[in-house]
């Protein structure tokens, strides 16, 4: 862990039991996302599906992390490392600028083409993450 690190992640012990939790909630997530025809249910349960994903990453690897801002930057580039895959950065930081802009700007337009987008998106994300750190 580089010294920047330390200042959103920090070393944790976790149990089997608490690292399957956040893969169980994100698949909770994915699942309400899926089952949503309403394009802004789809976009905000997409975005809690990759978060948790990234933070299973960490947990992972060991790491818990820190709620100080920036926060999810540094979760979806640990999330891209992990999966080596450098769009998936990209794409997920997408998704945090929009959700920050519905957020804290008075909202965004999120269109039933994105939200389809972002869906099958999470949905490799989550496949990739799974095939390269099975939950045990």
């Amino acid at each position: 862990m580089t010294d920047s690190d330390h200042q959103f992640f920090q070393k944790f012990n976790f149990s089997k039991e608490q690292v399957r939790k956040y893969v169980q909630a994100a698949e909770k997530d994915w699942k309400i996302a899926r089952g949503s025809d309403v394009a802004d249910v789809v976009f905000k349960f997409s975005y809690d599906a990759i978060l948790k994903p990234a933070v299973y990453v960490a947990a992972c690897s060991g790491l818990r992390v820190r709620s100080v801002a920036g926060h999810h930057i540094k979760l979806l580039e640990k999330l891209s490392e992990v999966i080596q895959n450098e769009d998936a950065f990209y794409v997920a930081n997408e998704m945090r600028q929009k959700r920050n802009i519905d957020l804290y700007q008075g909202g965004a337009l999120i269109t039933e083409k994105d939200a389809e987008s972002y869906l099958g998106f999470v949905s490799s994300v989550f496949e990739s993450v799974l095939a390269k750190l099975p939950m045990e």
